[in-house]
């Protein structure tokens, strides 16, 4: 199996992203750092579906329905959940249990690892339309 070189070096920085997000930061701020992906990837997503064309565009739009779900149900959660908690790091919610932290962010990767997936799902079917188009079409 062969691998270009920027797809070697794409990954690489994804698993470090991850380490450093999971592992590095203080719990808090993981999580914080992961509210704000949310926070600005339907921006980087519309952009996408917008400006791009061709199976670029595909991607994006096969990533839009888990990034629109997923953020709103973050957005939703978040509200809920700490609305009447003052943001102040001594009242911060998540800082009594290391573990509740960590899985919190677990479940909130795991929809950033789908997307991805379920957008080359839509370049796949863009070429299977593509492929069986007809003359006259």
């Amino acid at each position: 199996m062969q691998f270009r070189i920027r797809t070697l070096f794409t990954l690489t920085t994804i698993s470090a992203l991850l380490v450093w997000v999971f592992y590095v930061l203080p719990h808090w701020l993981g999580l914080l750092v992961l509210i704000l992906v949310y926070c600005l990837l339907p921006a980087a997503i519309v952009s996408g579906i917008v400006y791009c064309r061709g199976a670029r565009q595909a991607f994006f739009v096969g990533v839009a329905p888990w990034i629109a779900l997923s953020s709103s149900c973050v957005v939703g959660y978040w509200f809920a959940e700490f609305r009447y908690i003052p943001f102040l790091p001594g009242a911060w919610p998540y800082n009594v249990d290391a573990d509740a932290v960590f899985f919190v962010k677990a479940m909130l990767v795991t929809p950033l690892i789908i997307a991805p997936m379920s957008g080359l799902v839509g370049v796949a079917i863009r070429a299977w339309a593509i492929s069986v188009r007809r003359p006259n079409e």
